[in-house]
């Protein structure tokens, strides 16, 4: 019954561990694709507003008015800042890193930081420069005249919680369906495995003890001779071995 009940409990231990390995496996690459869709969805989504500025902007440019002669502009950011409430912050600035136009009014005229406006993105007019600063994500798309060349850029600001806050719930909840799942698969493993595997180790228990009475006493070999239900190959297994004991003891 010893090996009976081990080779039971490690047949149950192994099924629970490859359930847990997969269930592990799954939950990681579910929460890995879940990142990803949600922070292309999140620059997608504050990209469409600062793309609309930025067609507000050049418009105005392209009618020969300058950078900060575009008086609507300052309406815009600070309409656009209000319908978005997840929006921290937009700003217009010049080549030099001024602020001509502020969500924030009071920022306006400051200075800010102008190495990202020499990166190699904005210098060629290429897609919008994704940055993260501390706790805000910053979105920067270039603002051209109608000569094609850089005049400033527009800085849209968000904080980092947008996207930090989905991803906590989403490894929660990912948490909360592995646990469950793997209770409730531990538990049915438990109850339906004992019932499953009657039939398919009884034969292996059967066999243990009588090798172990074989081993014994050769010449009583238990039930080995007086079964008749027993299988040719097992049979054949048996008297090989009373056959090998006797020479060997």
């Amino acid at each position: 019954m010893t090996i009976f009940r081990s080779l039971r409990w490690n047949l149950s231990w192994a099924i629970i561990t490859i359930m847990a390995s997969c269930l592990a496996l799954i939950s990681f690459l579910n929460y890995c694709n879940f990142e990803k869709d949600l922070h292309s969805f999140v620059r997608s989504r504050f990209l469409v507003v600062a793309q609309d500025l930025k067609a507000s902007v050049e418009y105005g440019l392209n009618l020969g008015l300058g950078l900060k002669e575009l008086k609507n502009v300052q309406q815009l950011i600070e309409e656009s800042s209000q319908r978005d409430p997840d929006i921290g912050s937009l700003m217009v600035v010049d080549g030099s890193g001024t602020i001509l136009f502020h969500s924030d009014q009071q920022q306006v005229g400051s200075t800010t930081p102008a190495a990202w406006l020499n990166n190699e993105l904005l210098q060629r007019q290429g897609p919008a420069l994704h940055r993260s600063s501390g706790p805000e994500q910053q979105t920067i798309l270039p603002i051209v005249n109608h000569f094609n060349i850089m005049v400033g850029a527009l800085v849209l600001s968000y904080p980092s919680k947008v996207i930090e806050e989905p991803k906590a719930e989403m490894r929660a909840f990912l948490l909360r369906r592995f646990l469950l799942i793997f209770a409730i698969f531990s538990l049915a493993n438990l109850l339906l495995l004992y019932p499953l595997t009657s039939s398919l180790l009884a034969g292996v228990n059967e066999l243990a003890e009588d090798l172990e009475k074989l081993n014994r006493d050769p010449e009583q070999g238990g039930s080995l001779t007086t079964q008749t239900e027993l299988s040719a190959p097992y049979q054949r297994f048996v008297d090989s071995l009373r056959r090998r004991l006797p020479e060997n003891s």
